[in-house]
């Protein structure tokens, strides 16, 4: 049973990233243009202050930037949690045998408990990210490239990859309570650190399209 419910949640995740791709292939462009000596301004004038058509600007330089929803770097972000998770806790359950004293004997019991455990902290987190990554990109005004769907997908990976570890160390060496506090604030700061690090390379490409804009 719990081979099969493995399974299903890989097919689940392979679905849901055909769909995702489906989706995001026909971007919605967005045109980014910059004026520089030789273009007009708004005013209808050339920036070297000579006079122009107002109804025929001449852009020296313009490129199109793909936009797409925050929400879709968060179902990637969604995706590779549940997808490291299948992996994690099947290391803890089979290898490791990391389950309760009344588990122990019904591993495969255990492993569904975990895994809808895993899905639950999953479903969360994506809801914190999205929230954080909300309001940063209406604070900076920022637009998501397509590559953060790349990236979201890798912050999803190592999301899974480090709480077990780090959750593992902290019941190793302290109280449940205090494992249970750790993943309180690991759900907590995790995903507001995956928002800061789309947002920031959000705002680095931009920089980086407008330097290279001003300088074609």
């Amino acid at each position: 049973m719990a081979i099969l419910g493995t399974i299903a949640l890989i097919i689940l995740v392979i679905l849901g990233v055909m769909v995702l791709r489906v989706k995001s292939d026909p971007l919605e462009k967005q045109s980014v243009r910059t004026y520089v000596v030789g273009s007009t301004d708004t005013t209808g004038e050339f920036l070297d202050g000579s006079a122009a058509d107002c109804d025929n600007p001449v852009p020296r330089h313009s490129t199109d930037t793909p936009v797409i929803p925050m929400w879709h770097v968060g179902f990637r972000l969604f995706l590779g949690m549940v997808t490291t998770s299948i992996f994690t806790n099947a290391v803890a359950v089979y290898l490791l045998h990391d389950v309760d004293i009344d588990r122990i004997g019904r591993l495969n019991l255990a492993y569904r408990e975990l895994t809808l455990e895993s899905l639950i902290f999953a479903i969360v987190a994506t809801a914190i990210f999205l929230l954080a990554s909300w309001i940063g990109s209406l604070v900076l005004r920022l637009r998501v490239a397509s590559s953060g769907l790349r990236l979201g997908f890798v912050l999803g990976i190592a999301f899974m990859l480090i709480q077990y570890p780090g959750e593992l160390i902290v019941r190793k060496f302290s109280s449940q309570h205090s494992a249970d506090s750790f993943l309180l604030a690991y759900l907590l700061l995790a995903p507001m650190c995956c928002a800061g690090i789309i947002i920031l390379d959000c705002h680095r490409r931009r920089s980086a399209d407008r330097s290279s804009a001003l300088h074609c």
